[in-house]
């Protein structure tokens, strides 16, 4: 009787990983991107909505995440290249708690000499909550009508070359993509 039991307990624990799997409610792609506004590091405020029309690529990070200054540096790369483009947007949106947002982040952004646009997540974090970020870095892209073509969880390579040819890569296919 034993070897049944283990298998039924293999099963149950099977099934629970396939359950949560299968349940997960994080962001899907083809789904609504959901609005929010946001004050940015500059004082002034964005909203999401404002930038219908346009591909738009979120990566949220905080300054304590090394995986996340690795791809901070690629990310500005990709910025310089679509700031004067019309129809692409790119921005970084903190998690740092808000203390190290007053303390940390401008004087990290000005460190390393990045001019993409910053976004403060709130203290209750309402755009990583709205965006069901669990583990930085997230990257999410949107494409011009609002739905998000892309959810990444981590980075694909250290290489900052790699990861801006990634990054370039998403936002062609998402151009290259169908206005509904």
């Amino acid at each position: 009787m034993r070897p049944s039991r283990t298998w039924i307990g293999i099963a149950a624990v099977a099934g629970l990983i396939a359950y949560s799997l299968l349940a997960h409610d994080g962001l899907r792609p083809g789904g609504d991107a959901p609005d929010f506004e946001a004050r940015l590091l500059d004082g002034q405020t964005l909203q999401l909505s404002a930038l219908r029309g346009r591909v738009v690529v979120l990566d949220f990070w905080a300054t304590w995440c090394p995986p996340c200054r690795k791809s901070l540096p690629a990310l500005q790369r990709v910025h310089e290249h679509y700031k004067d483009s019309a129809d692409v947007f790119v921005a970084s949106v903190n998690t740092d708690h808000a203390v190290d947002q007053v303390r940390l982040v401008p004087a990290f952004v000005r460190k390393n000499g990045y001019s993409f646009p910053v976004l403060l997540d709130d203290a209750h974090k309402a755009v990583s909550t709205a965006y069901r970020v669990q583990s930085i870095p997230t990257l999410v892209v949107i494409d011009r009508d609002g739905k998000v073509f892309k959810v990444q969880t981590g980075i694909p390579s250290t290489d900052e070359a790699v990861l801006v040819e990634h990054l370039e890569a998403l936002i062609d296919a998402v151009r290259r993509e169908p206005r509904s």
